[in-house]
């Protein structure tokens, strides 16, 4: 129940943005098998809990050694990291932006645990 905080820094030769988006998301994965003997297969599924996304609509400059903080209210309840378990739920931030030239893309794991009671 509590707000997930996270600080981002916009790597040095990202200076200006035309749009972007910045998403954290809770996600958990598992394989799937399916079949028998030679027909057998394996998959790999995940699937999204949660996901919380913060727009940039118009264009804009960042400066060097610029922090863009983000606030994401993951509803109470929401399942903490757990990289370890049989079925592994992790949190992940990505970054989406439209930029002149080469667009970015980066994604980034996130250690999001339950607060204290």
């Amino acid at each position: 129940g509590e707000p997930v905080m996270l600080r981002w820094f916009p790597g040095q030769g990202i200076v200006q943005a035309r749009k972007g988006r910045f998403t954290l998301r809770c996600a958990e994965q598992w394989y799937e098998r399916h079949g028998s003997g030679k027909n057998r297969s394996t998959r790999l599924v995940q699937e999204v809990n949660w996901s919380g996304t913060w727009y940039l609509d118009e264009p804009t400059t960042f400066t060097r050694g610029e922090v863009i903080e983000f606030r994401f209210e993951p509803p109470v309840g929401a399942t903490p990291t757990q990289l370890s378990a049989t079925q592994p739920v992790f949190w992940e931030f990505v970054v989406t932006l439209d930029l002149p030239g080469l667009d970015f893309e980066e994604t980034y794991l996130v250690p999001v645990y339950a607060g204290k009671p």
